[in-house]
């Protein structure tokens, strides 16, 4: 009886002790990460006037004058554009050491497929934020700054706000932009195949609509462009998750 509670006891702290090692493991790699992040963070100081320009390259397109209305609002621009580039550059890494952190428990079909992925993810935000920067922001101005001459005011912006909407529409479509990356990893671990797909579609439509309502700003032009994005790329979804499927099929 005292031999089985030994082993027992045992066997707990072999589990706790693993456990520990984990919990370590995934620190550390953490840690990479936001000294990664930190000395980004660093580096982006000097290429912050590049950004801030580009933004106010966008304002004056139409005419329009950006404002300081606070001591600390030009410090607050600068660590926004420097935070911005900081999270751009340190994603991939993020997505590198949470790979090297589960590797031991995949096998090597998997591994392969995961760390084929991580480029094309991170590929992914950056074209989204990219393609927001330059095809959806300016439809976005134009209808906004149209809207407000239209009220025959004197309108005044602010370069923090107009910055902050600049930011938060990038960062949206750069996340929007990772279904392709997100359903084609999953087609490749036989989670989904394109049947499912286009069975669920009639599902997954009012879902995608429904988070294009929520993270975009509350106007409806902002709303409708999200909507027919997201709907184009599950459609690419489908494609991609069709190609791979078939591929493996002929592989066996």
């Amino acid at each position: 009886m005292i031999e089985i509670e030994f082993e027992i006891e045992k066997e707990v702290e072999d589990t706790n002790q693993t456990f520990l090692e984990h919990a370590q493991e995934f620190r550390k790699r953490m840690l990479y990460v936001l000294g990664c992040f930190i000395s980004f963070f660093v580096i982006t100081y000097f290429t912050s006037p590049y950004f801030i320009d580009l933004i106010k390259k966008s304002a004056t397109g139409y005419n329009v004058t950006l404002n300081i209305f606070k001591v600390t609002e030009s410090v607050s621009i600068y660590i926004k554009t420097m935070l911005f580039q900081s999270i751009c550059i340190t994603l991939p890494m993020l997505f590198f050491q949470l790979y090297l952190f589960i590797k031991p428990t995949l096998n090597r079909q998997t591994r392969r497929i995961v760390l084929m992925t991580i480029p094309f993810v991170s590929a992914l935000f950056f074209i989204g934020a990219l393609l927001s920067y330059k095809l959806v922001l300016p439809l976005l101005f134009s209808f906004f700054f149209s809207a407000s001459d239209s009220l025959g005011m004197n309108t005044v912006y602010s370069f923090s706000d107009f910055f902050l909407f600049t930011f938060s529409i990038c960062v949206i479509f750069g996340v929007i932009f990772e279904l392709p990356a997100i359903l084609l990893f999953l087609t490749m671990i036989n989670i989904v195949t394109p049947q499912m797909l286009k069975k669920y579609r009639k599902f997954c439509y009012p879902i995608l609509s429904l988070f294009a309502v929520v993270v975009t700003p509350p106007d409806f032009v902002s709303d409708l462009i999200v909507i027919c994005i997201l709907f184009f790329l599950y459609e690419i979804s489908i494609m991609l998750s069709k190609f791979i499927y078939s591929k493996k099929r002929f592989s066996k």
